[in-house]
């Protein structure tokens, strides 16, 4: 593979610590450099793989049915808790739980523990 030079610009006194790392690696500035550019490109490359494995799960919904909770007090409104159930295998649903915020199962822990059990029971 061939090389590029490639000048830099960076201050003395951060060169003249590079410097004094390398000698006591027994290495070069210029190699320091080289592996660290090895390494951030490595990382993104792994990042990017990362990401199109997470986006390849969201592609494709899990084949596993869902309880879908949620309050019509929400942040998120109602009808996409009502719309989720949709999107994942039978039996899936959704219990929207009416007066509640974002904890329906603190809000009324006695209606929610027994869908999940009922949910949990019929699979």
């Amino acid at each position: 593979m061939t090389r590029q030079r490639v000048v830099l610009s960076i201050e003395q006194d951060l060169l003249d610590e590079a410097h004094a790392v390398a000698v006591r690696r027994h290495t070069s500035v210029n190699e320091m450099v080289r592996q660290f550019l090895k390494q951030v490109v490595r990382q993104e490359r792994q990042r990017l793989e990362a990401w199109r494995d997470v986006q390849r799960l969201l592609d494709k919904p899990p084949a596993v049915p869902g309880l879908i909770v949620g309050g019509t007090a929400d942040l998120v409104d109602a009808d996409l808790f009502r719309a989720t159930p949709g999107l994942l295998p039978a039996p899936s649903r959704a219990l929207i739980v009416e007066r509640a915020g974002h904890w329906p199962h603190r809000e009324n822990a006695e209606l929610v523990s027994g869908e999940i059990l009922g949910f949990v029971g019929a699979l």
